[in-house]
Parts: C-alpha cells; sequence; structure tokens
C-alpha cells in the first residue's frame, strides 16, 4: 500500500476529550482513529478489520487474495472472497471512467520500479516497453455469478495501491456505523474520512497543507460524511543519478509521472473514489484533471501545481479558506 505521507491536518481544537481514540503502523502508513463511542471495543475491532483487509489485498503478501490472482495471471481464475470481488468491481470501473489514468493492473509495472523499498530502481526501456502492454484494466475478467477474477495474459500483475486503502476506509466507516458511532475522523495515511460532526455538534475541519518545505498550512475545508484523499509526488520517491522519480506512475507510459502538478486533493462521499481520483487527477495533470474533474459535480478538488499555483473545483471554491 502506498504512503502519501500527511498533507491533512484534522483540526480538532476543543473536543478531544469527547473521543476515544487509536493508533498504530499498518497499510505501510501512520493509521489514527478517532470516534465518539463508549464501547471499548468499536476501535481494536476496527483496526482488527484493517489488518485483516490488508493480509487480502497487499499483493507483496505471498499468500494474499491479490498476490494469488497475479500468480495465476494467464492461467486460470482465482475465487476470492466478497470484500475483494467488490473492490476489483469499482477498480475497473474507475479505470474505465478515467480513461485509464487510474489503472488496478499497474503490477507490471510498479515491480520493476519498486519504488518505496530498497530495491527501487530504474527499469530499463525495454523491460517497461514489455511491461506495458500487460497494463491493461480491459484484461481483468470479473465473474460475478462464480465470485473469480481472472488476469488474462501472463504476467499481467494487479497493484491496488492506489484505491484499496480508500476502500479499507470506506469499510471501516460502515463498520463504524453499524456499531452506532456518529461522529469520528479516520486518518490512514493521507486517507482521511470524517464521519457525521464533531462532538461539538460542528462540522470539521480538514487543513490541507502545502506539498512544498516547510510544510505550511495551504487552506481548510468543513466536512462531513466525506473523505479527504491527498495524492502527491513529493512523499515517496527515489532519488537515482540525482532524479528525483515519483511512485506515481503513469499507465500509459510506465513511467513515474512528470507534469505541472505537486499536490492533488479529492473530496467526495465515497473513499474509494477519492483515493482512485487522486491518483487518476494527478496523472493527468492539472488543466485536464480540473476538466476531468467538472464533469462529476459530486467530486470536489483541489490541485496544487509546482509553481504554487492553487485551483478549485466550482463547487468547492465557496467552501476552502485559504490560510492567512
Amino acid at each position: 500500500m502506498r504512503y502519501l505521507g500527511l498533507l491533512l491536518v484534522l483540526l480538532l481544537t476543543g473536543c478531544h476529550s469527547q473521543l476515544k481514540e487509536q493508533e498504530g503502523f499498518l497499510l505501510n502508513t501512520y493509521v489514527k482513529l478517532k470516534v465518539e463511542t463508549r464501547d471499548p471495543h468499536v476501535l481494536p475491532a476496527a483496526f482488527a478489520t484493517i489488518e485483516d483487509l490488508e493480509a487480502q489485498l497487499a499483493y507483496q503478501q505471498k499468500d494474499s487474495e491479490i498476490a494469488q490472482i497475479n500468480a495465476a495471471a494467464g492461467k486460470h481464475a482465482v475465487k476470492v472472497s466478497s470484500s475483494t470481488f467488490q473492490l476489483l468491481q469499482q477498480a475497473k470501473l474507475l479505470a474505465a471512467k478515467t480513461d485509464g489514468a487510474f489503472d488496478p493492473t499497474i503490477g507490471a509495472v510498479s515491480t520493476l520500479w519498486q519504488i518505496g523499498t530498497k530495491h527501487a530502481r530504474k527499469p530499463a526501456a525495454t523491460e517497461i516497453a514489455a511491461a506495458l502492454p500487460l497494463v491493461d484494466h480491459r484484461e481483468l475478467d470479473l465473474n460475478e455469478a462464480k465470485q473469480t477474477v481472472y488476469l488474462k495474459k501472463a504476467g499481467m500483475k494487479l497493484d491496488l495501491s492506489g484505491i484499496a486503502k480508500g476502500y479499507i476506509t470506506k469499510k471501516v466507516v460502515t463498520q463504524l456505523k453499524n456499531a452506532g458511532v456518529t461522529s469520528g475522523a479516520l486518518d490512514l495515511g493521507g486517507n482521511v474520512y470524517l464521519l457525521g460532526t464533531r462532538p461539538t455538534g460542528e462540522l470539521w475541519q480538514a487543513g490541507i497543507k502545502s506539498p512544498f518545505e516547510g510544510q505550511h498550512l495551504l487552506g481548510q475545508i468543513a466536512v462531513k460524511n466525506q473523505a479527504v484523499v491527498t495524492s502527491g509526488g513529493y512523499a515517496r520517491y527515489v532519488t537515482l543519478k540525482g532524479k528525483k522519480y515519483s511512485h506515481l506512475l503513469d499507465p500509459h507510459t510506465g513511467q513515474p509521472v512528470e507534469n505541472d502538478l505537486a499536490s492533488v486533493t479529492i473530496i467526495a462521499a465515497d473513499a474509494t473514489v477519492s483515493d482512485a481520483l487522486a491518483t487518476a487527477v494527478f496523472v493527468k495533470g492539472s488543466q485536464a484533471g480540473l476538466t476531468y474533474l467538472e464533469r462529476y459535480p459530486a467530486v470536489e478538488g483541489i490541485l496544487v501545481t509546482k509553481e504554487q499555483g492553487i485551483y478549485v473545483t466550482k463547487n468547492l471554491q465557496h467552501k476552502f479558506k485559504l490560510a492567512k
């Protein structure tokens, strides 16, 4: 699972005493949950869910369902759990809707670069050229009746790092609601979900930090029952021969994204959508990304360019407050 870095800070002044919290290192990132509840089992159960889903979805874990699907690529379909199947259904749909700017089959390329690990390297152009035909969400076959998953070409690999944290966030939110929780703040390493209102009755305030050195506060937005997900190339990268390479890869080129964007923040009710679109819009660049987002009025975005320009979608302009 990718580490996006904490570009978001929750402004929780005055309500800490009314919230129970638990934190820990999961999903290769820092996870912190704050909820209003009297039940001492709610947060441990939420963390258990995160651990279980990570075990299912991390392709690096040899016994995960995703690793099993990858191992069977070009050979046979693999029956999976309902949660994995549902995630892959949504991932394939979002890949189509973003014209492949987000693609869950990016694994054939991402495993070449291995950015974020001690084995990170720059693959040869011939390696990337050989891997690119294996990046194609259309070759991901999902049989709903049998609940099986099949990668049609040998060598194809799923890598859900661009969507898994959002999906896990969504599942945990549902679990918390079923447990009677109506107020909470979930932070899964750059994937934030703000449930209901603060215990005081006020809206949550999500602060958006600058992606540049100094990490000052860029601005803030009042949020209720929405996910706020930030993606950028500044937090996870590798420097090779003096050049920085972002972990965010373009599925169309197999190369780390190089465009005018420094960060993208997406706000939507569905945390899975927010996660995937944060990646897709970053790949598209500022102008194409803004044009794309304007097609979806229920999805809002804040795009920060390397020249420190700030672009905000129309529906968000009256809500996002720049820091003074």
